[in-house]
């Protein structure tokens, strides 16, 4: 699998998982996505983290997490608008878990799941620090 498929099956099961949660919106500018992404990222524990199947993410490097956003933005990917219109809750026509299944299949749906997670948890966490210091 190359670069560019990698990028794109990580942001499919990603985006998949987050509308799985029922998110529906989500910040995609660079500073409101990359720094929570990395902190999930970096806790997360798929089952398998594996070269073959998912690309090396860091800050500066050049798989930068902008590059995931870029990357379904300029594909087949039912989350290809994601920027403009949010995430589409029925990609290709069906459950969000049911496409993870079916279309996201290098990881367990729990996998995507818990990355999903990982990076709300993170978000929630900003913002109550945000709020904190207002």
């Amino acid at each position: 699998m190359g670069k560019n498929q990698k990028l794109l099956a990580l942001a499919n099961g990603f985006l998949g998982a987050l509308a799985a949660r029922g998110v529906t919106d989500i910040a995609t500018d660079n500073i409101a996505f990359e720094g929570p992404f990395l902190a999930a990222w970096r806790q997360w524990q798929p089952t398998v983290r594996s070269p073959e199947i998912l690309p090396k993410i860091e800050f500066g490097g050049v798989n930068q997490p902008r590059n995931i956003i870029f990357r379904v933005d300029r594909s087949t990917s039912p989350f290809k608008n994601v920027r403009s219109e949010g995430l589409d809750p029925n990609p290709h026509n069906s459950k969000p878990e049911e496409f993870l299944a079916d279309w996201c299949t290098d990881l367990p749906v729990s996998d995507w799941l818990n990355l999903a997670d990982l990076f709300l948890q993170e978000v929630d966490a900003r913002n109550a620090r945000a709020a904190d210091r207002s």
